[in-house]
């Protein structure tokens, strides 16, 4: 499952509280450590976001029929338009793509 960048943020910001609750309290609390922790979580969260695929559906057109359609795809959710399988990507009940699966 591919991260969005509302995830990304809010997976660093929970890093980042975790980070702070173990700190120590007293002088030199916010020392050069804790940061370096930090930049160094976040550039991996970061790299492994990057290495996650594509996100767009693959081949998506307008369906030539409507037996074979996002609308009668499993991946496909009514009530938003979306595309659960590609990261809810917003679609219309009579596109397909190449994921396309039919109800078995």
């Amino acid at each position: 499952m591919r991260i969005t960048s509302k995830q990304l943020r809010q997976i660093i910001k929970e890093e980042l509280m975790r980070e702070m609750q173990r700190m120590p309290i007293g002088k030199g609390a916010f020392g050069k450590g804790p940061a370096m922790a930090i930049a160094k979580r976040r550039m991996q969260i970061r790299a492994a976001a990057e290495d996650q695929p594509d996100p767009l559906p693959p081949n998506l057109r307008y369906a030539d029929n409507i037996v074979e359609s996002c609308g009668t795809c499993v991946h496909f959710c009514p009530d938003t338009q979306t595309c659960m399988a590609f990261n809810d990507y917003p679609v219309s009940a009579d596109m397909v793509c190449a994921a396309w699966q039919g109800e078995s």
